[in-house]
């Protein structure tokens, strides 16, 4: 490994855009795939020891982790950490909230509106209405975004207490969250399946933090290994827990993206193009789901070839409408900061 071709200070590798890109297309299909007719072989890996969701989900996590790393390997302020994350989610999640309310059947139905009592709005304030559906059975508000989207939010929040922990002792660190990991099968927290339980998703972040860490994807031979058992983990027919499953086929399929992008990135179209669908993966994230059933809704075809014709046109809606919700929240960002924040601390400042 060559540590002078790589400076881990503030340096963007369009490695992880492709791997961040490919994650957010992939699970278009697999959502795709769920509830499209004659499509299961986009959900179920051919094993049939998971589903290429979760792997894909577990791809996602460690990049994050992995980026965060990057970007935050010392936080001088928790506090604007914490302000850049809040929006770098929540602007775009309060605003695809409120068109999809609005333009949903739930304002035409005052007993589907008032169906839970208005304090559940709280768990949709804070994004965590998708994550907590099964624990708080079903009294939510929740029409988009997931689990996927409370558990990013958890552990964003965590981050810095991982950061802290991993620079103070390595060791010592891997081993609580390898055993935390470990207790999800016997501490169902949240009613969450093994997978989507709050120490799994951290086991998957913590593991990107270290691989950037160490620079792991940059070892040459490491994605020819990946892909060799990937392969194997894939196509061999062995029974195996469906958690463990993804974890270990997201890692290899994570290593394999990382070589896979390395490459493709060196076209600058091609570069460009992955950029831009990078930086727009977290409004794919949130979108996907709804205009999948939006377009499913409106056609659901048998023919398999038109059914992967309706995916084309779906991933095209998708990725339209998550480049609007971004341009708009970007837009509405930068007003604020630069008329309305500027003007609070004024008026603080002249109250002293």
């Amino acid at each position: 490994m060559n540590d002078s071709s790589y400076n881990k200070s503030k340096q963007r590798i369009y490695a992880f855009d492709f791997i961040k890109a490919a994650s957010a297309l992939g699970i278009i299909c697999f959502h795709f795939g769920c509830h499209a007719q004659n499509l299961n072989w986009l959900v179920s890996l051919p094993n049939y020891t998971g589903s290429w969701g979760s792997v894909l989900v577990a791809v996602f996590f460690l990049t994050s982790g992995a980026l965060l790393y990057l970007h935050h390997n010392k936080i001088d302020s928790v506090w604007r950490f914490y302000k850049r994350r809040w929006i770098a989610i929540f602007p775009a999640f309060y605003l695809a909230y409120l068109f999809i309310f609005l333009e949903s059947p739930i304002l035409h139905n005052a007993t589907i509106a008032l169906r839970h009592p208005i304090k559940y709005y709280f768990f949709t304030f804070i994004g965590m209405d998708g994550y907590l559906f099964a624990w708080l059975q079903f009294h939510t508000f929740y029409i988009l975004g997931e689990w996927f989207l409370g558990a990013i939010i958890i552990a964003y929040l965590t981050y810095p207490v991982l950061l802290g922990i991993i620079n103070k002792s390595e060791f010592f660190s891997s081993m609580i969250i390898v055993t935390l990991f470990v207790a999800t099968y016997t501490w169902n927290m949240f009613s969450q399946d093994p997978f989507r339980n709050v120490f799994s998703v951290i086991f998957s972040f913590y593991l990107g933090m270290l691989i950037m860490k160490h620079q792991i994807f940059l070892r040459e031979w490491i994605s020819i290994v990946s892909l060799v058992f990937l392969l194997l983990l894939l196509f061999i027919p062995a029974q195996r827990d469906s958690t463990i499953s993804a974890q270990a086929d997201g890692l290899l399929l994570f290593f394999v993206f990382y070589s896979i992008g390395s490459k493709i990135t060196t076209n600058s179209i091609l570069k460009k193009i992955i950029v831009w669908l990078s930086n727009i993966s977290y409004e794919i994230f949130l979108l996907q789901h709804v205009v999948i059933l939006y377009m499913l809704e409106i056609w659901n075809p048998k023919n398999v070839y038109y059914a992967l014709g309706l995916l084309g046109l779906t991933i095209v809606r998708i990725v339209f409408a998550a480049f609007i919700l971004h341009y708009v929240v970007k837009q509405i960002v930068f007003l604020v900061n630069t008329y309305i924040t500027p003007r609070i601390y004024r008026r603080i400042n002249l109250n002293k």
